[in-house]
């Protein structure tokens, strides 16, 4: 084998090596982010009582940003809430122990959606009853 083609060799054995690598990071941090959405999805369902779903969230420092998040149609309230990013100031601990604890959370790209079953758009009355029902409650510290 002459020295150009072992130099060849080696190179495209060294390219071939950082590519695993980079999918290999790329596949533990997307993994990274679905786990811990499912663990706060089961969080977040427990302390509001509500079936909120999260895809993906990461930790930014002190910044929770949850990737999406959906509220379902349920029978007492027919909306269905899908909401692009959330991010929640003040990291993980306001969401685990809230007592005491101020929580800020800015919601990017929200769409609700009126399903057909329920009859089309509510009226202003409607609208009001379900700002009413759909309020959450507040978190909870579990004793």
């Amino acid at each position: 084998m002459s020295v150009r083609a072992r130099r060849s060799l080696i190179v495209l054995a060294l390219a071939a090596t950082v590519t695993v690598a980079a999918l290999a990071v790329a596949w533990y941090v997307l993994g990274e982010e679905r786990r811990l959405g499912r663990l706060l999805t089961g969080v977040l369902a427990s302390r509001t009582g509500l079936p909120i779903s999260v895809e993906r969230a990461a930790m930014d420092g002190s910044r929770l940003r949850l990737r999406g998040v959906r509220l379902p149609a349920t029978a007492g309230r027919p909306l269905d809430v899908r909401i692009g990013e959330v991010e929640v100031i003040g990291g993980v601990l306001p969401l685990l122990a809230p007592s005491g604890r101020r929580v800020s959370a800015v919601a990017r790209a929200t769409s609700v959606t009126v399903p057909e079953s329920a009859g089309g758009p509510p009226d202003a009355a409607g609208l009001d009853a379900l700002r009413a029902r759909g309020r959450p409650p507040p978190l909870r510290a579990h004793r």
